[in-house]
């Protein structure tokens, strides 16, 4: 995939960046994503009723405009803090366009951090009024760091496909770590293509794809109240419209948010171990959705996978333990590890140590065959360790 650098390189007329600003006590903390020669853009935003300004700010201006930027800041949520959040908000987005000649509703604004505190404005307005205009660069390694709240590592993820007898690439970046659950997460995402799709059908697509990837993430089944997700075209590679095409820019962006979706959950706060709960044969995509939710969301399922505990019994009951999704257990099989444990309602002769050991890698896949229907999803999450618990006891 290459390092930031080379990922983001390939798309003319993109600037992304990141600074300290003073929010955080130490590091990068505030970031822009700016494509002044955008030609579409598109946005998915958290389900939480409970929005933070910089969400309703944001998902109001993508309704109706071209949006070109995105400035980020981190250390701060800048979440129930009343008309002053709002108001903060406003003049992130004024004076970043102010300051490379857009307009304020061509800007996005995003925040990460603590609910509840006021977001310390007068440090990023300073920060965006020392910016050299003519001079913005391409740092997206800074971008990526200074985005950041307990998450370990960046993300970033790449695919390059050929269309029209021509490459094009998509490519993105993300945090995420803690309140994490599926309808979005605590996630910040910013993705890049340089293929001409259209807004109506980049939106449509990006909200299909999020709901595949994306919102089938889970680290602890709590829905954030800053989440948001972005996607900026470049519009330099034509793009026909075609079914063919279209089928082949939604692979591409699918691995590119899977890719990064999974990042999330292998970096999940005090995460050891990435699970991936798959299901397939269920009788419709909606129920195969919740039963892989049920599935990694279960504390029992987590903690059993922390301590390499090939506890099966956790798994059959945390799927079948909503009565208004269709579910068999004498139709059901269960994987553990590619290893057949459960079949038609009934143990299999596996042997205990054995799998045990399987356990211990840093990937853990859980195939459930409901062998009602044909409709298929996979959830991804983490296990559940002491290091949870002491990352939010510490998060203040």
């Amino acid at each position: 995939m290459g390092n930031l650098s080379e990922v983001f390189s390939c798309y003319e007329g993109l600037f992304v960046d990141g600074f300290r600003s003073g929010i955080k006590e130490e590091g990068l903390d505030l970031a822009y994503f700016y494509l002044p020669t955008c030609f579409s853009s598109a946005g998915v935003f958290t389900e939480n009723l409970f929005r933070a300004s910089s969400v309703d700010y944001s998902a109001g201006i993508f309704k109706s405009n071209l949006v070109k930027g995105v400035v980020v800041n981190s250390g701060n949520a800048n979440a129930a803090t009343g008309i002053a959040g709002a108001q903060a908000t406003q003049a992130i987005a004024a004076a970043f366009a102010e300051k490379v000649g857009l307009a304020a509703n061509e800007v996005a604004v995003a925040s990460t951090g603590i609910i509840g505190k006021p977001l310390p404005v007068s440090l990023i307005l300073n920060t965006i009024d020392a910016l050299d205009a003519k001079n913005l660069s391409c740092q997206p390694d800074r971008a990526a760091t200074a985005i950041l709240t307990t998450d370990l590592v960046p993300k970033i993820a790449h695919a390059a496909f050929q269309i029209g007898g021509k490459t094009a690439s998509i490519s993105g970046m993300t945090k995420g770590s803690g309140m994490v659950a599926p309808n979005m997460a605590t996630v910040l995402g910013f993705l890049v293509t340089d293929l001409a799709v259209p807004n109506p059908i980049l939106q449509s697509l990006f909200c299909e794809v999020i709901a595949e990837t994306y919102n089938m993430v889970s680290v602890d089944n709590d829905t954030s109240t800053n989440d948001m997700v972005l996607i900026f075209s470049t519009g330099k590679i034509p793009f026909s419209g075609s079914a063919e095409d279209i089928c082949l820019f939604r692979d591409a962006l699918y691995l590119v948010c899977e890719d990064l979706g999974k990042k999330i959950a292998r970096d999940g706060e005090g995460a050891t171990k990435l699970i991936e709960v798959e299901v397939v044969g269920a009788a419709s995509l909606d129920e195969a959705r919740a039963i892989a939710k049920q599935v990694v969301n279960s504390p029992l399922v987590k903690t059993a996978m922390h301590g390499e505990d090939p506890n099966w019994g956790r798994i059959v009951a945390a799927a079948c333990k909503d009565k208004q999704k269709r579910m068999y257990p004498d139709r059901l099989s269960l994987y553990i590890q590619n290893k057949l444990i459960f079949e038609n309602g009934s143990p299999t002769d596996f042997e205990r140590s054995a799998l045990k050991l399987l356990l211990k890698t840093e990937t853990i896949h859980i195939r459930l065959e409901l062998n009602i229907g044909e409709a298929s999803s996979k959830a991804w999450g983490c296990d559940l360790s002491h290091g949870y618990v002491d990352i939010n006891t510490c998060y203040n």
